[in-house]
């Protein structure tokens, strides 16, 4: 009986082998299949005459569109059987409430350091020669679209330029999630957790507010033993950019690199205030008792405010049917270009409080990460109007969630 009892666990221990080989055999075969399963995806959608918005919103929902031309029939049912079979082994990747979850990051990573900045915008392979980035001091009324060549849109352009900077990062925090919440797309720089290869991304200033109870801590001040105020500068750019306080601790803000030969103007210090990964906003602070930069930012945040007004109030009743947009960004962490153009499709995102985000092909390259994006007439609210730019996914540009 004992010998018998063995001979029966050594067959199923067998047929068990049997049974994980074949298996993994299956999930082979599948994922060879499932490989061309986005590009056909973005085939079928880029012709489907549907109403619903034309980002990636995963496979199942591409399946259920219904207007599809007689030339797809035959690759939709093709495509329906491999999402149906990729449905069942992962809900999660097809989980509509985090449809908005999309594209690439557009940092640009620099193994070289600073150094490697220029090469890398030489070597650009998204927009080889940069032209519809227009370098900022180069910004004219008539690089501005035919029909809307207003002298007050041209002075927002470059109200929100002057406010732009550059964020360079150091660090990339241990803590970075896998993936997106609730996904199982791979969140930004998950595999390079840990390293301390420079990145850099774009970003702006939003605000200052004066620390009424507080003086300035500086080191400067410190070591002369005086006690100055000292003002808060409120600054906005995504959360894949400055993930957490350890990654901030390791930041750096350039401010007004509008050519190579500016000035370097530099915030060494920042601080964490909030973090939303879902809607890919980060707020950081700057503490300075700096009066000049102050009243320098102090003027251009005010002009922003002024212009800003006179542009909704213009094109606020017609802004969807204009589609008007522009971002100035610090491609390739080189000096800040400004890149005009219309926005494409407004999703909003049913579960983040039907909150907004835009889809767009205006131009960006790596570096562009964390930009603020601006459609024109939507930017009711100064202090609110945080749009900036998220990542890219064929071809398809998208922003942040507000």
């Amino acid at each position: 009986m004992i010998r018998t009892y063995i001979m029966d666990g050594t067959e199923l221990q067998e047929n068990l082998h049997t049974s994980i080989s074949r298996l993994c055999t299956m999930l082979k075969e599948l994922s060879e299949k499932t490989v061309g399963l986005e590009a056909k995806i973005d085939n079928l959608t880029s012709r489907c005459c549907c109403k619903r918005d034309e980002s990636l919103i995963g496979p199942s929902d591409v399946i259920k569109q219904k207007e599809i031309s007689s030339d797809d029939q035959n690759a939709g049912e093709e495509t329906k059987e491999i999402a149906d079979k990729v449905i069942c082994q992962s809900k999660d990747l097809c989980n509509v409430d985090n449809s908005h979850v999309v594209g690439h990051h557009e940092l640009e990573i620099s193994e070289g350091g600073e150094a490697d900045l220029h090469k890398h915008m030489s070597e650009c392979k998204k927009n080889p020669d940069h032209l519809q980035l227009i370098p900022v001091y180069q910004f004219k009324l008539d690089h501005l679209l035919s029909g809307y060549r207003d002298t007050h849109l041209y002075d927002l352009i470059k109200a929100v330029a002057d406010l732009t900077v550059r964020i360079s990062v150091k660090m990339t925090s241990e803590r970075r999630p896998q993936f997106w919440p609730n996904t199982t797309l791979p969140y930004s720089l998950s595999d390079k957790k840990g390293s301390k290869n420079l990145r850099t991304g774009s970003g702006r200033v939003i605000g200052l507010v004066k620390n009424e109870d507080e003086q300035c801590s500086c080191s400067n001040c410190q070591s002369l033993d005086r006690a100055r105020s000292s003002w808060k500068i409120k600054l906005v750019t995504a959360a894949h950019v400055v993930f957490d306080d350890i990654e901030a601790s390791q930041t750096r803000v350039r401010l007004f690199f509008d050519s190579d030969d500016s000035p370097k103007v530099v915030f060494d210090r920042v601080n964490l205030i909030n973090v939303n990964i879902e809607r890919d906003i980060c707020r950081l602070d700057y503490n300075t008792c700096d009066i000049s930069l102050v009243e320098k930012l102090d003027h251009m945040c005010k002009r922003y405010t002024d212009v800003r007004k006179k542009v909704f109030d213009k094109y606020n009743a017609t802004r969807d049917e204009d589609k008007l947009m522009f971002i100035v960004s610090h491609p390739h962490g080189c000096s800040k270009r400004i890149s005009i153009g219309r926005w494409k499709d407004k999703k909003s995102i049913l579960h983040l409080g039907n909150k907004n985000q835009f889809t767009y092909t205006t131009c960006t390259c790596p570096g562009s990460s964390g930009a603020s994006v601006h459609c024109v007439g939507y930017d009711m609210s100064y202090d609110k109007y945080w749009y900036v730019h998220s990542g890219c996914s064929s071809g398809v540009n998208n922003s942040s969630v507000d």
